[in-house]
């Protein structure tokens, strides 16, 4: 489990439990903004889930300055 995955399942268990999200926010204030564990828990109310949302799997651009200058 990722660093985030897990900092965002105890942020979830923390506001299960009855926390505020500014609550939540001091217990991991060393590690996690205060902006992410709202929207974590946003996305949780709207979800139902905690897990991360899935990836859009755009490709990156090739335009770079170099191959723009060409």
């Amino acid at each position: 489990m990722a660093k985030s995955e897990y900092l965002r399942d105890i942020a979830i268990t923390h506001y299960k439990n009855g926390k505020t999200t500014a609550e939540i926010a001091v217990l991991l204030a060393n590690q996690i903004h205060r902006t992410t564990v709202l929207r974590w828990i946003r996305q949780y109310k709207r979800t139902g889930s905690f897990s991360a949302g899935k990836s859009t799997a755009r490709r990156r651009s090739g335009r770079t300055k170099p191959l723009i200058n060409l």
